[in-house]
């Protein structure tokens, strides 16, 4: 995991290859590099195809000192896990099998915001516990209620943290960068919460995606609300 260590990250991130964001992945490089991140790892909805096209983007522009790193957001029975790097997309499926196919690749497996959308007594079972690398422990999006339950989690079981500000909005892409030491060590470089009025955003644009036209609105008007 040297090549983690001693960079600034941006991690958990959607593009518009994800079915709640519209973020070119072109944009979000330059957005990143205009920041000063590192290592960018995309982790789109059960496909790699918004990484695998903003890691040919910084290619094509010759980017130096910049990396895309290919990550999935894959669902399972017990809820979204997350592999990077990864070579090929992982399909969705059972958690044990989901973790194989990411780790047969030679990748890594995070739990993100393991308090939301996730079976809460799978969650904290050893054998699901040992196929975990990561927790995510600080996520943009959520209250730090449920970020603070995220690192009991973690120190429960000896995991290594992560922050992922799980953008869906290009606004948001840098709210929370951080480092990893040499011991890895999770030092963070900012740390913001994602308005609300930018996850309701996200919302409308989920529903759209989805075509539940009635949704919108709701959203609209949430997000206006919550300027």
């Amino acid at each position: 995991m040297d090549w983690l260590k001693n960079k600034v990250v941006v991690f958990h991130v959607h593009t518009r290859h994800s079915f709640d964001s519209l973020i070119d992945p072109g944009g979000m490089v330059d957005a990143c590099i205009r920041n000063g991140v590192e290592l960018l790892i995309i982790t789109d909805h059960d496909t790699i195809d918004g990484a695998l096209a903003a890691r040919e983007y910084v290619h094509d522009r010759g980017f130096r000192n910049f990396e895309v790193i290919i990550g999935e957001e894959v669902s399972t029975d017990i809820g979204d896990i997350i592999g990077f790097p990864l070579n090929v997309a992982v399909p969705p499926g059972d958690f044990f099998t989901v973790c194989g196919n990411i780790k047969q690749q030679g990748g890594l497996v995070c739990l993100p915001h393991p308090y939301r959308s996730h079976d809460l007594f799978r969650i904290h079972e050893r054998d699901v516990q040992d196929s975990i690398d990561f927790i995510e422990t600080f996520n943009s999006r959520l209250n730090p209620k449920f970020n603070a339950y995220a690192e009991q989690l973690r120190l429960k079981f000896g995991k290594f943290a992560l922050a992922g500000t799980d953008a869906h909005i290009k606004s948001d892409l840098c709210r929370v960068p951080f480092k990893l030491d040499d011991q890895m060590k999770m030092q963070m470089v900012r740390k913001g919460l994602t308005p609300k009025r930018n996850l309701r955003m996200s919302q409308g644009i989920g529903s759209w995606r989805k075509r539940a036209y009635l949704d919108i609105p709701k959203y609209i008007f949430l997000a206006a609300f919550n300027k």
